[in-house]
């Protein structure tokens, strides 16, 4: 959460707890979800939530600027990576002819010494040279190169199984000969990628930006590889760190259900209501889950007034200032009353809200 709010993007308590508890706390994340879609939490959450794609973006491009500077002539970035690559692939191929060529000049006369520094030659450049020339770095060696051509070398769609370390020693080979045009390659598609999530949908941003991002930068778990390998080979393990943690945060985000999909939550609550189930019934609702509520409320609960409605939820759960109660129910072990306490809070006021929208009989 915390984190979050440094990079100027602001969660929601029940998306924090479940980033963190990995995916816990889904009845949070359903209450939350009805929340928006409730008659007195609307509002709250639909202004929460549609400046959630411009927090984003900012975030998104100061997180891109970590990397490199944006390129202002992004055409040349590919033409500069082949430049870089074929002097790396020439100064490779001079070293072997170096290592070997003085053995043939030396003894011209000796039979055999010809041939064994061909063979020498031979097997240095089948060794080194032949394995450069086969990889990324072989393939991007071309002077003429563009941009997108670069960029799809070295994050490819579907990339070979285990082919991280070799983007890792490309892209380091690139920083060497030219640090700041690999680092604007690798900014270059990440951003790319973003870009493409930010599209619009019904004239309206994407409030799911973030996710979306995530999603389709990491691709499978091979193309996750190889661009935290990319990543660190341009800036080493600090930047990765710093970028994982951004990514995590998006993911964040991504904790929050579509519309549509708390239908079952719904249906549940309201039967429990029908069916003449308490606020002990809704409770059980809400701490479905991984995360393991505890079973008495005490002195907190007692402070705690039932009976409010989704606005009360909806300021609950974007309220920063509810750092302190939602830091002790993220870290509440097993049998600790503090999560047990939130739980029959939410259940009870949902409970009514939903009960104040039946039909009278």
């Amino acid at each position: 959460m915390q984190a979050a709010q440094a990079r100027g993007i602001a969660l929601t308590w029940p998306e924090a707890i479940a980033q963190a508890s990995n995916g816990g706390g889904r009845g949070l994340m359903n209450l939350q979800r009805f929340t928006e879609d409730s008659v007195g939490g609307a509002d709250i959450m639909g202004n929460f939530m549609a400046r959630r794609p411009a927090q984003v973006e900012a975030a998104s491009r100061q997180a891109f600027d970590t990397i490199a500077p944006q390129s202002q002539a992004p055409s040349t970035l590919g033409p500069a990576i082949g430049r870089a690559a074929d002097d790396t692939i020439q100064e490779a191929t001079g070293i072997i002819d170096r290592a070997t060529s003085p053995a043939a000049a030396m003894q011209p006369a000796q039979i055999g010494s010809y041939e064994a520094a061909l063979a020498r030659q031979e097997a240095l450049r089948q060794r080194y040279l032949e394995p450069l020339m086969a990889g990324p770095l072989g393939k991007v060696a071309k002077r003429d190169i563009e941009t997108r051509e670069a960029i799809a070398v070295l994050f490819p769609k579907d990339p070979l199984a285990g082919s991280a370390r070799e983007i890792m020693d490309t892209v380091g080979a690139l920083t060497q000969r030219n640090a700041m045009a690999a680092r604007q390659l690798v900014r270059a598609h990440v951003e790319g990628v973003f870009n493409n999530a930010t599209r619009t949908i019904q004239a309206k941003p994407n409030q799911f930006v973030g996710p979306d991002f995530v999603d389709a930068l990491k691709g499978n778990s091979q193309q996750a590889q190889n661009l935290a390998a990319a990543i660190q080979g341009v800036g080493g393990p600090q930047l990765l760190q710093g970028f994982d943690e951004f990514l995590k945060i998006l993911s964040a985000t991504g904790q929050r259900l579509r519309p549509g999909s708390q239908g079952p939550f719904d249906k549940q609550m309201n039967d429990t209501l029908k069916g003449g189930g308490g606020i002990g019934d809704a409770t059980e609702m809400l701490v479905a889950g991984r995360i393991k509520w505890p079973k008495k409320a005490t002195e907190i609960y007692e402070r705690w007034q039932l009976g409010q409605n989704t606005e009360e939820i909806a300021r609950l759960i974007t309220d920063p200032a509810g750092i302190e109660t939602f830091r002790r129910l993220a870290k509440a072990a097993p049998g600790s009353t503090q999560a047990q306490v939130l739980a029959i809070r939410l259940a009870a006021m949902a409970a009514q809200a939903i009960a104040a929208a039946q039909p009278r009989k």
